[in-house]
């Protein structure tokens, strides 16, 4: 733009010459002003000056004003399109910077032009226009990337300070003075070579000594974000490589498509039902082929089968206009994300059976790991939490798949920082087998775990101990939909209990309410499950702080009275109804005779 538009308007650059009269700078025998060739050229610049840097301008102005004033996210994704050059470059609230571009460029092309005759002006202007579009850009920030934008700002001050080196040349312009600058000028480029190959060295170095990703998580936050946590804390106890997941990391679309291309050794596809039509996993998945990065497909429960073509259409349909725009932008086309999914599948796959428990968890972890080829490191065991005495429980709703994998995490962290081993409960025989150590039980209060028939069970059991009854901690994580249930609802299910079921009838229904109003009066601490690992960490240091340590500090050497037969007999008594199908679902299973049970659950 810059050269173009300075020969344009170069029959405009007349410089005085001794007679007092004024001719082309670069062609001294035109004198200006005055022939006929001149005049030629000055028509020629003005048609040229319209056809192209005042219509370029026309069109981008144009271009800008209606981008910001789309009607649509339809409109803005066809002007995105159309004028990628304009818009491309930049950070999508930045998209005004291409105009501010160009007309800093149009202004470095014209000082040479206005001010051909006063050398030092032209000097002083072209300072402050670099100067000026220095300071927004810094401000501004508009470039895609982070490296480009300090680029860009090291090339602005390198303009300057060249600019400031050559002023000394205006007052003595004596072949010594050229050589000094010339000198100069080599050092710097001689200076600024080796600083980028030592920086680029450096990083080579670098990631040779595992600075790499081993694996990229590409998940779907809300259907395997506190999965894809587990993994990684599980890594950093079993490996020495670095494991990316989003949620620690970045969160710009751009760079972690970066750190896919460059970064990452294998990208770790976690199949959960919605993933294929969430577009930032789409454009991983399309990253990762596109430049040959290894890819690994864990399956998990919820995953259908592999999509169709006409699947394929109809989860692009899914997406907005906003989501295509994102990726359109990124140079990502439909037709790519196609090719892509159809090469996923292609890879090897790791089944991850999320239901059947943490252990079941800790195994496919494992798996996925010697997938990938990494070398996992023996684990360090602590006496405390291998001993086989778990001295805190951990209780959730058995039917929720990102629930146990909180309650994976809140068990993995509660294990290192307390140097005691943590048991995760999935039904009440797993209270049976160590009510003699167990001390504490944690509840993590998530959407349905009132209508999961083995917490409800694990509650029960647990208020008829008297050490667990007294030691009951409440952990609500932000991302488990819990709603408290109402008055009315504890009420109904104490007067009738869960009729149609094991639970049915007054006394057994008071009990239940009983228990679960008890549970909701402690205070419940909060957990992020998808959150960064410094706010887990936090958060896990707190529940361990003010709830767990002293307590198990003095509870370890009270002797509590609570029989095995006790706990046999409540069991028993628990059980005595008709056979309940208790097979793990993301259903309540109902049939005519238990439509008012399905109304209390709901209710509750």
């Amino acid at each position: 733009f810059i050269s173009i538009t300075l020969a344009m308007l170069m029959p405009f650059q007349c410089v005085e010459n001794p007679n007092g009269k004024y001719s082309i700078l670069s062609r001294p025998g035109i004198v200006c002003w005055d022939s006929d060739a001149h005049l030629h050229l000055i028509l020629l610049s003005i048609l040229g000056m319209l056809m192209y840097p005042v219509t370029i301008l026309a069109v981008a102005g144009y271009a800008t004003w209606a981008y910001k004033n789309s009607s649509s996210p339809a409109k803005a994704l066809e002007l995105q399109l159309r004028h990628r050059y304009l818009f491309g470059r930049f950070q999508r609230d930045k998209y005004y910077y291409g105009i501010i571009f160009l007309f800093r460029n149009l202004l470095i092309a014209l000082v040479p032009i206005v001010f051909a005759s006063v050398t030092w002006l032209q000097l002083v202007c072209m300072c402050g226009v670099v100067l000026t579009g220095a300071a927004i850009q810094s401000q501004t920030l508009p470039w895609r990337t982070d490296l480009l934008n300090k680029f860009d700002v090291c090339l602005n001050l390198y303009l300057i300070f060249m600019l400031a080196a050559a002023a000394p040349m205006l007052e003595d312009p004596s072949q010594q003075s050229l050589t000094t600058f010339i000198f100069t000028t080599m050092m710097l480029m001689l200076s600024a070579f080796f600083v980028v190959g030592g920086y680029g060295l450096f990083c080579m170095w670098h990631r040779k000594q595992g600075s790499r990703f081993a694996m990229f998580l590409s998940h779907h936050k809300a259907a395997a974000g506190a999965l894809c946590r587990f993994i990684k804390i599980s890594a950093s106890y079993k490996m020495p490589r670095r494991i990316f997941l989003d949620s620690d990391e970045l969160d710009n679309l751009d760079l972690l498509l970066d750190v896919v291309k460059t970064e990452t050794d294998h990208l770790v596809v976690i199949l959960t039902a919605g993933l294929l039509q969430r577009p930032w996993c789409a454009a991983e998945i399309a990253t990762a082929h596109r430049n040959h990065v290894k890819m690994l497909q864990v399956t998990c429960d919820d995953f259908s089968s592999r999509p169709s073509a006409n699947r394929m259409q109809d989860m692009a349909d899914l997406w907005t206009d906003s989501d295509k725009g994102v990726l359109m932008g990124v140079g990502i086309t439909m037709e790519m994300m196609e090719e892509a999914y159809k090469a996923l599948f292609e890879y090897p796959a790791v089944s991850m059976k999320r239901f059947q428990g943490t252990q079941q968890l800790e195994t496919c972890v494992l798996d996925i790991f010697r997938a990938c080829s990494i070398t996992v490191r023996a684990e360090v065991a602590k006496a405390s939490a291998t001993s086989g005495n778990p001295q805190v429980a951990i209780a959730c709703c058995t039917t929720d798949a990102e629930a146990i994998s909180a309650c994976a995490i809140l068990r993995s962290m509660c294990t290192h920082t307390l140097q005691v081993e943590v048991k995760v409960l999935r039904t009440a025989d797993d209270i049976q087998k160590d009510y003699n150590t167990l001390l504490y039980t944690m509840v993590l209060l998530t959407k349905g775990i009132f209508q999961n028939e083995d917490f409800i069970e694990v509650l029960l059991l647990c208020y008829s101990i008297d050490k667990l009854a007294k030691n009951m901690v409440t952990i609500l994580p932000d991302n488990g939909g819990f709603e408290f249930p109402s008055v009315n609802a504890l009420a109904k299910l104490r007067k009738s209990g869960i009729p149609g079921s094991r639970f049915e009838g007054s006394q057994i229904g008071s009990e239940l309410a009983s228990d679960i109003a008890a549970l909701l009066k402690v205070l419940a601490l909060p957990l992020s499950p998808l959150g960064s690992y410094r706010l887990i960490n936090e958060q896990v240091s707190e529940i361990c702080r003010r709830r767990l340590s002293a307590g198990l500090r003095m509870e370890a050497s009270v002797h509590h009275n609570t029989s095995l037969q006790h706990i046999t007999n409540k069991l028993s008594s628990l059980r005595r109804a008709t056979s309940v199908d208790r097979s793990i679902s993301t259903d309540i299973q109902q049939d005519s005779e238990g439509e008012e049970a399905g109304d209390v659950l709901t209710e509750i």
